[in-house]
């Protein structure tokens, strides 16, 4: 993600910065808007709500990005692709436990006024992108993974049948910022 915003333009008053949600303080703040893209669910959610509660100036924003593919003859190829990456994935991290939804949390903490924003988009993506984007979830990253993480899906049998060409698949993508402030 550092990376992403090293390439892009600069951008007046934002520091980006790498680090845990258990480096986060008042040291820090104060800030008009928090931004996290696909990286709660790594975090003891309510931990870090409760340290952004400190660091936010009144009216601040709690923003968390994710994305979804919506049901659509564009995304035929995904549950094949869904089944191939569960060969590889390590579930280990939820087993037993009840996983309770952002909004939920949100909900129930001090950015409990939420407001979600999508935009809808077809890409022609590189398998290579998908192979590499599938160490970026909680099942399937390096750290879980081990070894096994250098282990290549498309190598295993690649984007399945004939919803895409060998190098790459058009996907239908709804990307979503769940926007929380305070009431």
């Amino acid at each position: 993600m550092l990376d992403a915003a090293a390439e892009g333009p600069p951008v007046a008053n934002i520091i980006w910065r790498q680090g845990s949600s258990y480096d986060i303080g008042l040291e820090l703040g104060p800030f008009r808007l928090v931004a996290m893209g696909r990286s709660f669910h790594w975090m003891d959610r309510a931990d870090t709500l409760r340290r952004l509660d400190t660091m936010l100036v009144r009216g601040g924003a709690v923003t968390l990005f994710h994305d979804t593919h919506p049901d659509l003859p564009d995304n035929a190829w995904l549950p094949e692709w869904r089944a191939l990456l569960g060969r590889y994935a390590d579930r280990s991290h939820r087993d037993g436990l009840a996983w309770v939804r952002h909004e939920a949390l949100l909900l129930g903490s001090a950015f409990s006024e939420l407001e979600e924003i999508a935009v809808i988009e077809r890409r022609h993506t590189p398998v290579a992108a998908l192979v590499d984007r599938r160490l970026s979830l909680s099942s399937n990253s390096r750290s879980k993974l081990g070894d096994r993480a250098e282990e290549s899906p498309a190598r295993a049998g690649g984007v399945p049948g004939p919803h895409g060409d060998r190098w790459a698949v058009t996907e239908v993508v709804a990307t979503s910022a769940l926007i929380a402030r305070r009431p």
